[in-house]
């Protein structure tokens, strides 16, 4: 019972703290509901919205870090919320033009959303206010959690419409649509929001919550030391031996390496982040060593990009 009461004072926490992230996430939810309702074709209209929805969530979880790191007072805060509307505006206006949801469109919500998302874990520790590996961590483990009890949530509900549908009454299969939603958009994003703490906060309260989300735990210790790095470093051996294979037959590859070096260089990275709070002997070597192995492995990367280039000029997938 206290641990319920005790998530469901962070969700309420974490609605006043993220105001504009919360407003969004409702609207997603509403504007998602109908698109089920329609049981159609929704068009680009309404998929333009789900896009601009998920900018502006990710842009009111930035503006309360940025809060936070600088100014706390009510005049910063209206000047930061309303420079934070102008860039939802201006991210409206360039995707409003398109005709459809195509290939820029996708591409360009996604390269805005990762820059954000990039921006909302640096300002924390922007000029050393705090360890930018212990941010990452944080998201990281708020990240598996949200999504651990989001996915007990929904089995849960889904068994329990399942067994009123079979038992008692038939239910109308669009609200098996309608709970996901409001489990895996609402209720998990919202979860997620609770378990970050104040990370530029002197309050106790605050303290106590950042020191409790920045304990690395054993399990993760375990998972990233003795399998998510040798199963970088085994993915590192095969792209090398592809570039020998390339420099021995001065055959350069045709557009299979570029999904490949940039899955390994965001796993890579995101493993490299988490080891940097190991001190293990595996953490240790590829702390030192990662650095130096993903260098020559994107130049391969970018001088196969150049080729292309010159070849075949620039698209829209080779210019991301």
């Amino acid at each position: 019972m206290k641990f319920i009461m005790r998530s469901f004072q962070g969700l309420v926490d974490a609605i006043k703290r993220f105001p504009l992230a919360f407003l969004s996430l409702v609207a997603e939810t509403c504007l998602l509901w109908y698109l089920i309702a329609l049981d159609r074709d929704p068009g680009a209209f309404y998929l333009k919205w789900v896009f601009l929805l998920m900018v502006s969530t990710v842009v009111g979880i930035s503006v309360e870090f940025v809060i936070e790191r600088f100014n706390r007072s009510l005049k910063f805060k209206l000047i930061a919320y309303g420079i934070s509307l102008g860039l939802i505006a201006v991210y409206a206006l360039i995707i409003w033009p398109s005709p459809e949801i195509d290939y820029l469109v996708g591409t360009r919500s996604a390269v805005t959303l990762f820059a954000l998302i990039c921006a909302a874990l640096y300002v924390p520790s922007y000029k050393q206010s705090f360890e930018f590996n212990l941010v990452a961590l944080t998201a990281f483990k708020a990240i598996f959690t949200s999504v651990l009890y989001a996915l007990v949530l929904f089995l849960g509900l889904f068994a329990t419409i399942a067994s009123i549908d079979l038992l008692l009454f038939n239910i109308d299969e669009k609200f098996y649509g309608y709970t996901a939603v409001l489990v895996w958009v609402l209720f998990m994003i919202t979860y997620f929001l609770s378990l970050l703490p104040d990370f530029n906060s002197q309050d106790e309260k605050a303290i106590a919550h950042r020191n409790e989300q920045t304990d690395y735990p054993k399990l993760l210790s375990i998972l990233i030391s003795y399998i998510a790095i040798p199963l970088v470093t085994i993915y590192s051996l095969v792209l090398f031996a592809y570039i020998v294979k390339i420099i021995v037959t001065f055959i350069w590859p045709i557009g299979q390496l570029g999904p490949m070096v940039l899955a390994y260089s965001m796993a890579g990275l995101v493993v490299y982040v988490l080891a940097s709070n190991l001190s293990n002997a595996f953490a240790k070597i590829y702390q030192r060593a990662f650095p130096f192995v993903w260098i020559p492995i994107v130049l391969t990367q970018l001088i196969s990009i150049t080729i292309r280039l010159k070849a075949y000029g620039i698209t829209e997938s080779r210019y991301y």
